[in-house]
């Protein structure tokens, strides 16, 4: 049994309405750097995704598809494992609500909840949003600019179980209060405590009797379970719950729900709630991370990516063109993850060409090279601290900064200040290897020590990048420890994060890391 501390990270699950766009990519791709960096740091970790199957809009899209809604759900679901899968995301379980391990979990957390006295039989009268397929207050369609005969807003009356949502109101707002870090980022948190948690918050409908497209109520002839009571509940499925109690006690709580910002009132009012009424531990983080917005010809100002804009992007048609990698990279570069961002195609083509084959690409290339033909075999030992000139001493000064941002900033979903601070430590090594021309140096037999110590360093540091790199571009890093003859296999941070840690490097020269594109 592994003595690793645990790490349990999940992605909302994915509605099968329809295919994945650039939008669920800078989502996953942030929640897979976050487990890669766990993993690297020495967690154990459980990395789940999946996807959401039940509810109206699917059973009405798979009828306009001409297929059961089970088709309809395989077909979606196996597109959005393959698309996963071609970016390079490390999930450990992928679960969907269609499957009888979650269902048994639900049956098992509404029984619970319902023994609590905490679900009532009633009747549903008032309004229903259809996207969100959520119930809605007058006062919520006034927020979101929504009138009575929009297409979104329908009246619905049927008799409906009731969850005694508001009996939870001061319970969520303490756990709240007394768990700061509970809700990230803090402009979060400050959304769900003003305008979710209000003190008129009514009880939340959580059945239907008007489809049957989900999972049976138990004990209920003709009900079926609302989708987001349903939908929620497979956090704690795929942890085993009300099935596996060896497993549910390894992994849950979850350690954090990574989601978008617009489904906040679910992840921090509606689950903690549930939970409680079930006696069950909540999670210890929610992060809602924002959206990308996107600039389209004759549009006023910038709009956020939706399906319903119709204004998505197809993540892989940007794989086809720069990678797997670069596109990981650049989104997590350019965009703020726990904010807005702006897409952007040339300004990220343009950061592309130089940071990636300009700048790392370039600095470990004509380093390998120098090294090659200047130092006896390519091999390249620790630089002592006493032979340092104030440049290289400059770079250990620097790194030892990157790696206290590096371990400040990943836990929080920083990525963005991480890589630029990782991309200011590459900078300054070209720099200085501009001003110190190795190349130059090396044809006076007089200077081979300099030589030596000033392309050791670099090495060093080039070793540095690409451990920091490895949750973000975990092939390119390999490829950078390969080219100096090392190996990420059975690394510890620990002791990898300390300089001149590599002992020796036999550095070998290999193909481009990265190739320019054209604008």
């Amino acid at each position: 049994m592994s003595n690793k501390p645990t790490f349990y990270i999940t992605t909302p699950i994915y509605y099968v309405n329809d295919v994945p766009h650039l939008g669920h990519a800078f989502e996953v791709i942030g929640i897979d750097v976050q487990a890669r960096f766990r993993r690297l740091t020495g967690h154990e970790v459980r990395f789940l995704t999946g996807t959401d199957e039940h509810g109206q809009k699917i059973a009405d899209t798979a009828a306009r598809n001409g297929v059961h809604p089970r088709e309809w759900c395989d077909r979606l679901a196996g597109e959005f494992r393959r698309v996963w899968d071609l970016l390079k995301v490390s999930y450990d379980d992928f679960i969907r609500t269609t499957e009888p391990r979650h269902h048994e979990s639900v049956s098992k957390l509404w029984q619970k909840v319902e023994a609590n006295g905490d679900i009532y039989l009633g009747r549903y009268e008032g309004w229903y949003d259809v996207k969100e397929e959520s119930f809605i207050t007058e006062t919520e369609m006034k927020e979101k600019g929504l009138e009575p005969g929009n297409d979104r807003i329908k009246r619905m009356s049927e008799e409906a179980y009731f969850f005694r949502l508001g009996k939870y109101r001061e319970a969520i707002l303490r756990h709240i209060e007394e768990n700061p870090d509970f809700i990230q980022p803090e402009i979060r948190r400050n959304e769900v405590v003003k305008s979710f948690l209000r003190p008129d918050m009514p009880d939340l409908s959580i059945s239907r009797t008007s489809i049957d497209w989900g999972i049976p109520v138990p004990g209920a002839k003709g009900h079926v379970i609302y989708v987001w009571f349903d939908a929620l509940t497979n956090y704690i499925s795929a942890a085993g719950y009300g099935r596996d109690e060896e497993l549910y006690g390894k992994w849950w709580p979850a350690d954090v729900h990574v989601i978008g910002k617009d489904i906040l009132k679910f992840h921090c009012v509606y689950w903690p709630a549930m939970l409680l009424a079930a006696g069950v531990e909540l999670p210890r983080q929610v992060f809602g991370h924002g959206f990308i917005t996107v600039l389209r010809p004759g549009a006023e100002g910038e709009e956020k990516m939706s399906k319903s804009a119709g204004n998505t992007v197809d993540p892989m048609g940007y794989v086809d063109r720069i990678g797997v990698e670069p596109l990981r990279y650049l989104l997590m570069r350019e965009l703020n993850y726990g904010g807005d961002g702006i897409f952007n195609e040339h300004s990220m083509i343009q950061r592309y060409n130089a940071e990636l084959p300009n700048g790392l690409g370039n600095t470990l290339s004509r380093t390998a090279s120098l090294i090659e033909r200047n130092l006896p075999d390519g091999i390249v030992q620790p630089i002592p601290m006493e032979e340092m000139t104030e440049i290289e001493r400059e770079f250990v000064a620097f790194w030892e900064g990157t790696v206290a941002e590096y371990e400040r900033g990943m836990p929080r979903f920083e990525f963005q200040a991480v890589l630029g601070r990782i991309w200011g430590f590459i900078d300054l090594m070209n720099r200085r290897m501009n001003e110190v021309e190795p190349w130059k140096l090396a044809k006076d037999p007089a200077q081979a020590d300099r030589v030596r110590v000033f392309l050791g360093s670099v090495a060093e540091g080039l070793r540095g990048v690409g451990l920091l790199l490895h949750p973000f571009m975990p092939d390119a890093s390999a490829r950078i420890h390969e080219t100096l003859g090392l190996s990420l296999e059975d690394i510890r941070w620990k002791d990898a994060r300390n300089w001149g840690a590599h002992g020796e490097m036999r550095v070998r020269k290999g193909p481009p890391l990265f190739q320019k594109l054209e604008t």
